[in-house]
């Protein structure tokens, strides 16, 4: 039986409270207070599952549809403590169930390369592989120092 629950959260209000209350925990990937900010402000606009240890957020997904039969993890993320414990796992299996229901086919995620050589994003780039997200292309969307990898998945 895991620690925590999952659940789907629909208001405006608490989508904008759960992005805000573990991002800003999250410094070494959410550090651009622009970027930051337009995460939360959106996250209210698309579906949103959000994991919990009683009443307390532990970590959440936001899902933007791209296409017909496409979706991306437009923000993510879980609190540091409870990192490698399953909580974004969980969160993903509940997204693909999502994703099943609705008719969607391909998953989508944009992270910083592993090129950019940063720690926290090669946990990020690993953690996406091994629930089977493959890098797809490396697009010119942010900076230098920042190059966004496009990983997809097939749901099926």
């Amino acid at each position: 039986m895991d620690k925590w629950m999952i659940k789907e959260i629909e208001a405006d209000q608490e989508k904008k409270e759960i992005a805000t209350s573990v991002l800003s925990a999250l410094p070494d990937w959410f550090g651009i207070p622009e970027s930051t900010d337009e995460y939360i402000d959106n996250s209210k606009l698309y579906p949103m599952f959000a994991a919990f240890t009683d009443t307390r957020v532990i970590g959440f997904i936001s899902l933007k549809p791209t296409a017909e039969k496409a979706i991306e993890i437009y923000v993510m993320g879980v609190m540091p403590a409870f990192h490698r414990q399953g909580v974004g796992k969980q969160l993903i299996i509940k997204a693909e169930s999502f994703i099943r229901m609705n008719g969607y086919r391909l998953f989508h995620v944009k992270t910083v390369s592993p090129q950019a050589k940063y720690a926290s994003y090669l946990k990020t780039h690993q953690f996406y592989q091994s629930l089977g997200f493959w890098d797809l292309e490396v697009l010119p969307i942010w900076d230098d120092n920042n190059p966004c990898l496009l990983m997809v998945k097939e749901v099926v």
